[in-house]
């Protein structure tokens, strides 16, 4: 954790999920403990966000539901391929590529394999 702690300051615009705390609050009534994280939302953005995808890099059952298409819902990895959709970076590019390099270079470095964009 410290060592997240510090990447994070050093590196304000990270693609990494920001973690602001780990809670447990004890349920007395249902005589059980409950843990929880607090993390910033992905979504939590001023720009419309048009269609998203929920990508994990396999095909293996990777596909929206008909429903989810039709109601605006999170579309999956096929969909990206079936819909022949490409992302632009524009101008920021080399900062977009070497930011993503240091992140997974600081999560290897913590032997962490997941890198969620």
């Amino acid at each position: 954790l410290p060592d997240y702690y510090k990447y994070m300051l050093a590196n304000p615009d990270t693609l990494m999920t920001r973690f602001y705390g780990m809670h447990r609050v004890k349920m007395y009534h249902l005589r059980r403990k409950l843990h929880f994280v607090v993390m910033a939302s992905v979504f939590d953005t001023p720009e419309k966000i048009h269609i998203m995808y929920d990508l994990k890099g396999s095909s293996v059952g990777r596909v929206a539901s008909e429903k989810d298409r039709k109601t605006g819902g999170v579309l999956k990895d096929q969909d990206l391929v079936k819909d022949e959709r490409k992302f632009t970076v524009g101008g920021r590019k080399d900062v977009f590529a070497s930011q993503i390099k240091r992140d997974a270079d600081f999560l290897a470095s913590m032997r962490i394999m997941d890198y969620s964009l």
